[in-house]
């Protein structure tokens, strides 16, 4: 038994609490009654143990806790990226369709870009198809330090570039 509250109760405290609800939690019980365990499922356990229990399962359910905790989090990282590309994606399409000069517009972006991904050098490319079933690339921008965006217009054929850009246009 617990002092001044049960399992379950410290369980809801934990759970209440946005910096300690994503901690893993084993309850480790005398109660062997199946409501006693699906209670503590419901309360958000994520490992329920009934003594007697050994050691070597507790320290493989620990274990098995950390990996999908581990995971778990990786998973959570990836959706808050996602959404951080997301919002990029609509305040670029905002900027481009602002009204702005091409000078003013591509500044923007590249602050923008440079925010979420420091970085030496940014290029912004605009590539159209050519004749030949391939992709003329143009550098409309080069962004080599903070005080230097340079709008360019230079025309180049660079395979590597190409072939990306193909891959994931025709996938």
């Amino acid at each position: 038994m617990m002092p001044n509250m049960n399992g379950y109760k410290l369980l809801e405290t934990i759970r209440s609490n946005i910096k300690t609800q994503l901690i893993p939690i084993i309850l480790l019980t005398a109660k062997a009654r199946e409501e006693s365990s699906i209670k503590g499922y419901e309360k958000g356990t994520k490992n329920y143990l009934q003594k007697p229990f050994s050691s070597h399962e507790l320290i493989l359910r620990i274990y098995d806790n950390i990996k999908l905790s581990t995971f778990y989090h990786k998973i959570l990282y990836q959706q808050y990226r996602q959404e951080t590309i997301k919002q990029f994606q609509l305040k670029i399409s905002e900027m481009i369709y602002s009204g702005h000069n091409l000078i003013k517009t591509l500044s923007n972006i590249i602050e923008a870009i440079y925010n979420i991904l420091p970085c030496d050098r940014i290029f912004i490319i605009s590539c159209k198809p050519s004749a030949l079933n391939t992709l003329d690339g143009t550098i409309i921008a080069l962004y080599e330090n903070q005080e230097n965006i340079s709008p360019i217009v230079e025309s180049f054929q660079d395979k590597e570039i190409i072939n990306l850009y193909s891959q994931s246009t025709y996938s």
